[in-house]
């Protein structure tokens, strides 16, 4: 059906007259009758009965009105909302990110750049970096935090589909707890010292135990012993407190056990590898006004 004719009757229905929906659509009066006749004769029935008030409904008319209303009015709304979006950011933001970024870091971010925007909304996935940059590259995400070592060897991060934004830096330090610190002798520890010792990550293919060793060591341990693999940074570092073997942190998530002795630090100190959280995009991917406000919001610290 011609949604024009439609549009037509429902203003007609609201007015009960042609001449008051001729002025709320800005067309002539016998525009209006046109698409109210065309209508009617396309669906082979009568709409209106002419009174001395107006038009009035008939059985058909309130029919059909109450099965188009919602309709017209939602669209109406939807078109009105998608054309301010070019003047004012709005509409949904679908981003993803690591667990403990997704938990610690964004939602004071989101809520600061919300109050600003309120007719914003976010769409939050959490999960492993992999899964995330598949969504992505899907068009399934807007955005999504990534963690970009420095590490020579090829990366997906590095391919012609990403854009990166450096977020902030952070220092990677690999710990234990102190127990397994003194069982294992890693005062001054080797790569064969390590190699005979278990491992956490929060990463299912040890991206970052592997870029920590190249780092260190410009190589990684043939096989490197995983004693446990989650996603969630809290869990880790109560499993590094409970001696079942190191794990590689941002300094910032561990500085407390640290300080306190709970945790200890293996071959941390100046040279300590740099891990740049990054905000990735779909390089060939034209931002809206709502992507690329956010993006500043984030980029401003």
């Amino acid at each position: 059906m011609d949604l024009n004719r439609l549009r037509a009757f429902q203003v007609v229905y609201q007015h009960n007259s042609t001449v008051g929906a001729a002025r709320a659509l800005s067309v002539t009066r016998s525009a209006v009758s046109q698409s109210l006749s065309k209508l009617e004769a396309e669906i082979g029935v009568k709409l209106f009965t002419r009174a001395a008030k107006g038009l009035v409904p008939t059985s058909a008319g309130h029919s059909l009105f109450r099965r188009i209303d919602p309709f017209l009015s939602s669209l109406e709304n939807e078109v009105r909302a998608i054309k301010s979006a070019g003047e004012r950011p709005s509409g949904l933001l679908r981003l993803g990110t690591p667990v403990a970024f997704g938990r610690c870091y964004l939602p004071v971010k989101l809520a600061a750049f919300r109050a600003r925007y309120p007719e914003v909304e976010f769409a939050l996935e959490l999960g492993n970096q992999t899964r995330l940059l598949s969504l992505l590259e899907a068009g399934e995400l807007d955005f999504t935090i990534a963690d970009v070592f420095d590490d020579p060897s090829p990366s997906r991060l590095r391919s012609s589909l990403f854009s990166l934004e450096t977020l902030f830096e952070e220092r990677m330090t690999l710990v234990c707890s102190r127990a397994y610190f003194e069982e294992h002798r890693l005062e001054n520890a080797t790569i064969e010292t390590l190699a005979a010792c278990e491992f956490l990550t929060y990463q299912s293919q040890n991206f970052d135990l592997k870029s920590w060793f190249r780092h260190h060591f410009a190589k990684v341990p043939p096989q490197l012993s995983i004693a446990l693999t989650v996603d969630d940074s809290h869990a880790l570092i109560e499993a590094v407190k409970c001696s079942l073997g190191l794990a590689v942190f941002g300094s910032h998530l561990v500085e407390p056990e640290l300080e306190s002795g709970a945790l200890r630090a293996v071959l941390s100190g100046p040279a300590d590898e740099i891990n740049r959280i990054s905000l990735v995009q779909l390089l060939d991917k034209k931002p809206s006004l709502t992507e690329r406000a956010f993006v500043k919001h984030l980029l401003a610290g």
